[in-house]
């Protein structure tokens, strides 16, 4: 907002992101009846977001889980990517009895914390948002540990559906599909879902941000200044991306995504993308 009007962002902050998994994870019956824990990275962890992610969990998740009637039993953090921890946190967790825990995924994590919680027979559910990279199959091997994370409904923001591996087809996005072959044109490669899962992400992300500066410029017409493109962003409503399903800006709406998806983890990968994460709907506004 201290930016306005010179920056403008299609996914949600991560605020937005972990104030509305709570009430998805609400809705979808994942916490009634449940012992909630967290196990997030502290305000100095290596984490590209945990500068003040204390602050923003205290600000967001906790206070959307108390304003629906949730309580926290264990508020862990970890540390660097969290292996130190890994011990004490899951015999914390264990001895309150969690069941249900909100944590964050980036190369060993929350694989670490899970395969600890294996070793000992505990097996409470893992609720992960989509911050960054965490879906991206090109690590979910060692981020995820697949027996710990079959299953679990994970809090998914980013279109990922496929009709044909290889070819990378897209199943039901029109703007993802005009985009990966305009790449494969102009490089005169065919992409594979599972091989190129990290570049095809990139481009999809590219490609979001450019149809939206495509759109805006559309909207402000020939005498282009920054009123005229602030104009023409804001005119922007419900507008399918490859990344995104839909996104809306306008006036003090600097944060386009209007969706988000129930995402589910298949330790034996989901077909025919080969990945272990896959959208499943439903799609429903922020």
């Amino acid at each position: 907002l201290q930016s306005y009007p010179y920056m403008w962002e299609l996914a949600p902050s991560v605020e937005t992101i972990q104030t509305n998994m709570v009430d998805w994870a609400s809705q979808l019956g994942l916490l009634k009846g449940q012992t909630i824990g967290i196990y997030s990275p502290n305000n100095s962890n290596s984490f590209s977001y945990a500068a003040n992610e204390q602050q923003d969990i205290e600000g967001t998740t906790i206070a959307e889980l108390e304003r629906l009637g949730y309580k926290v039993a264990v508020d862990y953090e970890f540390s660097s990517t969290g292996t130190g921890d890994d011990t004490l946190a899951v015999q914390r967790m264990r001895d309150a009895h969690v069941t249900v825990i909100f944590t964050y995924a980036l190369l060993t994590e929350p694989s670490g914390f899970q395969e600890q919680a294996q070793a000992i027979g505990y097996h409470p559910k893992f609720i992960v948002p989509e911050i960054g990279q965490a879906f991206t199959d090109a690590t979910a091997g060692i981020t995820y540990d697949p027996v710990a994370q079959n299953g679990d409904a994970m809090f998914g923001l980013i279109w990922w559906n496929w009709s044909a591996r290889h070819p990378a087809t897209p199943a039901d996005n029109p703007a993802a599909a005009e985009c990966i072959t305009a790449y494969e044109d102009q490089t005169h490669t065919t992409l594979d879902v599972y091989n190129d899962d990290a570049k095809i992400r990139y481009i999809l992300d590219e490609c979001s941000d450019m149809d939206v500066i495509r759109q805006a410029l559309l909207n402000a017409g020939p005498h282009l200044d920054q009123a005229s493109f602030d104009s023409g962003i804001e005119q922007i409503s419900n507008m399918q991306t490859p990344e995104y399903w839909s996104v809306t800006f306008g006036p003090r709406r600097l944060e386009g995504a209007n969706d988000w998806q129930t995402d589910v983890f298949n330790e034996d990968r989901w077909q025919p993308s080969n990945d272990f994460i896959k959208p499943t709907g439903p799609y429903t506004p922020l």
